[in-house]
């Protein structure tokens, strides 16, 4: 599992390892007493939902040792026409980050529950074309961890 250190030098902001969290906000105690999500489902709404978000979580999952995630995605398009993932569209990319960090921080918090992730459909035209702020390539083969840390 990375030090904070390592992982601030790998992505720049400082990010934490699961069990910091949980040690800071007391999950810890209600995991240990046996509140880990078993028989729940979480749901999270998200516009955007990167393509390798599965994959993501699962690295995720087996860097820092909570149990295999189960997690199931939904498409909400009520007009239609959901807009495709574009990694080089800066907005889609900002938001796509916090869909996996939104995910991450679930299944770190209640490593047993079920996530469910709708992903609430949005056309192209909401989000406006530009480059991305991340590095060239980084998208789709290494998406962004947010402040989550996986190894590639």
């Amino acid at each position: 599992m990375p030090t904070v250190a390592e992982c601030r030098k790998v992505l720049g902001p400082p990010c934490y390892p699961p069990d910091l969290v949980r040690r800071a906000y007391g999950i810890d105690k209600l995991n240990s007493s046996g509140l880990t999500g078993k028989g729940r489902t979480v749901v999270v709404y998200e516009q955007v939902v990167p393509d390798t978000l599965g994959k993501d979580l699962e690295t995720f999952s087996r860097a820092m040792k909570p149990p295999a995630p189960d997690l199931t995605v939904d498409r909400y398009d009520p007009a239609g026409h959901i807009a495709p993932f574009d990694p080089e569209n800066s907005q889609m990319a900002d938001v796509a980050m916090e869909a996996t960090l939104d995910v991450q921080m679930v299944h770190m918090v209640a490593p047993d529950a079920k996530i469910g992730l709708t992903q609430i459909g949005l056309p192209a035209a909401v989000y406006r074309p530009g480059p991305s702020p991340l590095p060239p390539g980084r998208w789709p083969d290494k998406p962004p961890r947010a402040q989550g840390w996986a190894p590639n």
